[in-house]
């Protein structure tokens, strides 16, 4: 998985990882950057709420690496 991360990307990944498992509510916030996201295996449907976006694992490990190193974009 790619580290590299747009300016948009990355801020609506720290969006959804900083609500803690709670979800950004309506994909469209931004469809397309939430879709690249999904794509990537960042962000997922939440269970019974598939219009709500939460992290995924892999998504959450990804952005505590960016945040502790001061990679953000």
């Amino acid at each position: 998985m790619s580290a590299r991360l747009g300016k948009s990307q990355f801020a609506m990944l720290d969006k959804i990882c900083r609500t803690n498992g709670g979800g950004c509510s309506g994909y469209s916030l931004d469809r397309r950057v939430m879709r690249s996201l999904e794509a990537r295996g960042l962000i997922q449907g939440k269970l019974g709420q598939e219009w709500c976006a939460v992290h995924t694992r892999e998504g959450l490990q990804l952005w505590r690496e960016l945040t502790a190193r001061g990679e953000q974009p």
